[in-house]
């Protein structure tokens, strides 16, 4: 995510990430209709303490839009196996879209 985008940012703790980032799509998703996160591909971990996830998600958004979006996390994990850093990387125009998309049907445009 660009470090410009409204939500780039540094939180402390995975619980803080998710909340952040959360906070924003829950009110853009249609929680009523089915959302679905696959794994497309995981690459290190191991003896490695990097890893990274890459996802899709897919879902409907509250103004209607069909939301399939690709992400990648790329993380840093201590030797208990837990993760000490993360970073999360957004098609942040696909998301934009559709907060403008749900702002403007909340204005009624």
């Amino acid at each position: 995510m660009g470090v410009d985008h409204h939500l780039a940012g540094e939180q402390k703790g995975g619980e803080a990430f998710f909340q952040y980032i959360a906070e924003e799509l829950v009110n853009v998703m249609d929680e009523t209709k089915p959302f679905k996160n696959e794994t497309i591909n995981v690459i290190g971990g191991g003896d490695s303490p990097w890893a990274s996830y890459e996802g899709k998600s897919t879902a409907k958004s509250k103004s209607g839009k069909k939301w399939e979006h690709e992400f990648v996390y790329v993380m840093r994990f201590n030797l208990d196996g837990k993760i000490s850093k993360i970073r999360a990387y957004f098609d942040t125009a696909h998301v934009n879209t559709h907060i403008e998309a749900h702002k403007q049907k909340q204005n009624g445009s």
